[in-house]
Protein backbone atom coordinates (compact mmCIF):
# COMPACT_ATOMS: atom_id res chain seq x y z
CA UNK A 1 0.00 0.00 0.00
CA UNK A 2 1.32 3.42 -1.09
CA UNK A 3 2.22 5.72 1.72
CA UNK A 4 0.57 9.15 1.81
CA UNK A 5 2.86 12.05 0.85
CA UNK A 6 4.70 13.77 3.58
CA UNK A 7 4.40 17.44 4.35
CA UNK A 8 7.73 18.10 2.62
CA UNK A 9 6.51 16.38 -0.56
CA UNK A 10 3.26 18.30 -0.49
CA UNK A 11 5.11 21.58 -0.05
CA UNK A 12 7.45 20.72 -2.93
CA UNK A 13 4.54 19.83 -5.23
CA UNK A 14 2.77 23.05 -4.32
CA UNK A 15 5.87 25.10 -5.01
CA UNK A 16 6.29 23.39 -8.38
CA UNK A 17 2.71 24.16 -9.34
CA UNK A 18 3.10 27.77 -8.31
CA UNK A 19 6.30 28.07 -10.34
CA UNK A 20 4.59 26.66 -13.43
CA UNK A 21 1.65 29.02 -12.97
CA UNK A 22 3.99 32.00 -12.61
CA UNK A 23 5.88 30.92 -15.74
CA UNK A 24 2.65 30.71 -17.72
CA UNK A 25 1.59 34.12 -16.50
CA UNK A 26 4.96 35.62 -17.41
CA UNK A 27 4.81 34.03 -20.87
CA UNK A 28 1.30 35.33 -21.44
CA UNK A 29 2.33 38.82 -20.36
CA UNK A 30 5.34 38.72 -22.67
CA UNK A 31 3.12 37.62 -25.56
CA UNK A 32 0.70 40.47 -24.87
CA UNK A 33 3.56 42.96 -24.91
CA UNK A 34 4.89 41.46 -28.11
CA UNK A 35 1.43 41.57 -29.72
CA UNK A 36 1.04 45.25 -28.86
CA UNK A 37 4.50 46.00 -30.25
CA UNK A 38 3.69 44.18 -33.49
CA UNK A 39 0.42 46.08 -33.86
CA UNK A 40 2.38 49.33 -33.59
CA UNK A 41 4.42 48.42 -36.67
CA UNK A 42 3.28 49.64 -40.07
CA UNK A 43 3.98 48.26 -43.50
CA UNK A 44 6.62 50.36 -45.25
CA UNK A 45 8.02 51.67 -41.95
CA UNK A 46 11.80 51.97 -41.69
CA UNK A 47 13.29 50.82 -38.36
CA UNK A 48 16.77 50.49 -36.95
CA UNK A 49 17.22 47.13 -35.27
CA UNK A 50 19.83 44.77 -33.97
CA UNK A 51 20.78 41.51 -35.67
CA UNK A 52 20.08 38.74 -33.17
CA UNK A 53 20.91 35.65 -35.20
CA UNK A 54 21.98 34.59 -38.69
CA UNK A 55 20.62 31.56 -40.49
CA UNK A 56 21.33 30.13 -43.97
CA UNK A 57 17.95 31.46 -45.15
CA UNK A 58 18.24 34.96 -43.65
CA UNK A 59 18.78 37.07 -40.54
CA UNK A 60 16.58 37.76 -37.51
CA UNK A 61 16.51 41.42 -36.48
CA UNK A 62 14.96 42.76 -33.27
CA UNK A 63 12.81 45.73 -34.26
CA UNK A 64 11.09 46.21 -30.88
CA UNK A 65 11.40 44.84 -27.37
CA UNK A 66 10.80 41.12 -27.68
CA UNK A 67 9.86 41.41 -31.37
CA UNK A 68 12.11 39.89 -34.01
CA UNK A 69 11.52 39.95 -37.72
CA UNK A 70 13.05 37.88 -40.50
CA UNK A 71 15.07 39.40 -43.30
CA UNK A 72 14.88 36.63 -45.88
CA UNK A 73 17.95 36.07 -48.00
CA UNK A 74 16.00 37.26 -51.06
CA UNK A 75 15.42 40.58 -49.27
CA UNK A 76 19.14 41.20 -48.77
CA UNK A 77 20.08 41.62 -52.43
CA UNK A 78 18.83 41.01 -55.97
CA UNK A 79 21.91 38.89 -56.67
CA UNK A 80 21.88 35.09 -56.57
CA UNK A 81 23.89 32.82 -54.25
CA UNK A 82 24.52 35.53 -51.66
CA UNK A 83 25.99 34.94 -48.21
CA UNK A 84 23.99 36.42 -45.33
CA UNK A 85 27.16 37.21 -43.36
CA UNK A 86 28.34 39.44 -46.21
CA UNK A 87 25.49 41.85 -45.41
CA UNK A 88 25.24 41.80 -41.61
CA UNK A 89 26.79 40.40 -38.44
CA UNK A 90 25.27 39.34 -35.11
CA UNK A 91 24.96 42.35 -32.81
CA UNK A 92 25.20 44.83 -35.71
CA UNK A 93 22.74 47.71 -36.03
CA UNK A 94 20.96 47.71 -39.40
CA UNK A 95 18.13 49.66 -41.00
CA UNK A 96 15.27 47.51 -42.20
CA UNK A 97 11.88 48.10 -43.84
CA UNK A 98 8.70 46.34 -42.73
CA UNK A 99 7.28 44.65 -45.84
CA UNK A 100 4.67 42.40 -44.24
CA UNK A 101 2.99 41.44 -40.97
CA UNK A 102 1.23 38.11 -40.56
CA UNK A 103 0.01 37.65 -37.00
CA UNK A 104 3.12 37.72 -34.83
CA UNK A 105 5.44 37.21 -37.82
CA UNK A 106 7.19 40.29 -39.15
CA UNK A 107 8.78 40.29 -42.61
CA UNK A 108 11.66 42.69 -43.15
CA UNK A 109 13.81 43.82 -46.06
CA UNK A 110 17.22 45.46 -46.37
CA UNK A 111 16.97 46.17 -50.10
CA UNK A 112 16.62 49.70 -51.36
CA UNK A 113 13.26 50.15 -53.09
CA UNK A 114 12.66 52.76 -55.80
CA UNK A 115 9.97 55.23 -54.81
CA UNK A 116 8.18 55.86 -58.11
CA UNK A 117 5.85 58.44 -56.61
CA UNK A 118 8.83 60.50 -55.47
CA UNK A 119 10.44 60.21 -58.89
CA UNK A 120 7.23 61.35 -60.59
CA UNK A 121 6.96 64.31 -58.24
CA UNK A 122 10.53 65.33 -59.02
CA UNK A 123 9.91 65.03 -62.76
CA UNK A 124 6.75 67.11 -62.44
CA UNK A 125 8.61 69.89 -60.65
CA UNK A 126 11.41 69.98 -63.21
CA UNK A 127 9.39 69.72 -66.40
CA UNK A 128 6.43 71.91 -67.37
CA UNK A 129 3.05 70.29 -67.86
CA UNK A 130 3.34 70.78 -71.62
CA UNK A 131 6.78 69.19 -71.88
CA UNK A 132 7.02 65.73 -73.32
CA UNK A 133 8.97 62.79 -71.98
CA UNK A 134 11.57 63.32 -74.71
CA UNK A 135 12.12 66.93 -73.63
CA UNK A 136 12.52 65.77 -70.06
CA UNK A 137 15.12 63.22 -71.15
CA UNK A 138 17.00 65.94 -73.06
CA UNK A 139 16.99 68.19 -70.00
CA UNK A 140 18.29 65.39 -67.81
CA UNK A 141 21.18 64.96 -70.25
CA UNK A 142 21.85 68.69 -70.34
CA UNK A 143 20.71 69.15 -73.96
CA UNK A 144 18.92 72.38 -74.87
CA UNK A 145 17.63 74.02 -78.06
CA UNK A 146 20.54 76.49 -78.04
CA UNK A 147 22.93 73.63 -78.76
CA UNK A 148 21.41 73.00 -82.22
CA UNK A 149 22.61 75.04 -85.29
CA UNK A 150 20.33 77.88 -86.34
CA UNK A 151 20.81 76.99 -90.02
CA UNK A 152 18.05 74.47 -89.63
CA UNK A 153 15.58 77.33 -89.10
CA UNK A 154 16.96 79.29 -92.08
CA UNK A 155 16.60 76.25 -94.31
CA UNK A 156 12.91 76.23 -93.60
CA UNK A 157 12.53 79.93 -94.68
CA UNK A 158 12.19 79.33 -98.50
CA UNK A 159 8.92 77.52 -97.83
CA UNK A 160 6.80 80.67 -98.59
CA UNK A 161 8.04 80.48 -102.26
CA UNK A 162 5.26 77.96 -102.76
CA UNK A 163 2.81 80.88 -102.72
CA UNK A 164 4.31 82.38 -105.94
CA UNK A 165 1.88 80.51 -108.22
CA UNK A 166 -1.01 82.12 -106.28
CA UNK A 167 0.35 85.59 -107.06
CA UNK A 168 1.00 84.70 -110.72
CA UNK A 169 -2.59 83.56 -111.19
CA UNK A 170 -4.08 87.12 -111.40
CA UNK A 171 -1.46 88.11 -113.98
CA UNK A 172 -2.37 85.13 -116.12
CA UNK A 173 -6.05 86.05 -115.84
CA UNK A 174 -5.27 89.65 -116.88
CA UNK A 175 -3.30 88.42 -119.90
CA UNK A 176 -6.17 86.18 -120.93
CA UNK A 177 -8.74 89.02 -120.75
CA UNK A 178 -7.61 90.97 -123.91
CA UNK A 179 -7.63 87.75 -125.89
CA UNK A 180 -11.33 87.39 -125.17
CA UNK A 181 -12.11 91.04 -126.13
CA UNK A 182 -12.16 90.58 -129.95
CA UNK A 183 -15.09 88.20 -129.58
CA UNK A 184 -17.35 91.17 -128.67
CA UNK A 185 -17.95 92.38 -132.30
CA UNK A 186 -19.76 89.15 -132.95
CA UNK A 187 -22.77 90.75 -131.32
CA UNK A 188 -22.88 93.44 -134.08
CA UNK A 189 -23.25 90.91 -136.86
CA UNK A 190 -27.03 90.66 -136.44
CA UNK A 191 -27.32 94.47 -136.86
CA UNK A 192 -25.24 94.39 -140.05
CA UNK A 193 -27.22 91.50 -141.34
CA UNK A 194 -30.44 93.26 -140.48
CA UNK A 195 -29.26 96.36 -142.28
CA UNK A 196 -28.31 94.33 -145.30
CA UNK A 197 -31.67 92.62 -145.19
CA UNK A 198 -33.45 96.04 -144.98
CA UNK A 199 -31.68 97.43 -148.05
CA UNK A 200 -32.62 94.42 -150.11
CA UNK A 201 -36.28 94.74 -149.13
CA UNK A 202 -36.38 98.43 -150.12
CA UNK A 203 -34.94 97.70 -153.51
CA UNK A 204 -37.48 95.03 -154.09
CA UNK A 205 -40.31 97.42 -153.14
CA UNK A 206 -39.03 100.10 -155.52
CA UNK A 207 -38.91 97.60 -158.28
CA UNK A 208 -42.47 96.57 -157.62
CA UNK A 209 -43.75 100.14 -157.52
CA UNK A 210 -42.01 100.94 -160.77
Amino acid sequence: MKQPPTEEELAAAKSEQEAKFAARQAYKKAQDVKSQAVKALKKGQKIEGEVKSIQPFGAFVEVAEGVEGLVHITELSDDFNVNVEDFCKVGEKVTVTVIGIEGAKVKLSMKEKLDLSEMNAEAQSVVDNSASALEYAFKKKGISADMFPKGSAAAAAPAPAAEAPKQAAPAAAAAAAPAAAPAAPAAEKPKAAAAAGGVSAALVKQLRDA
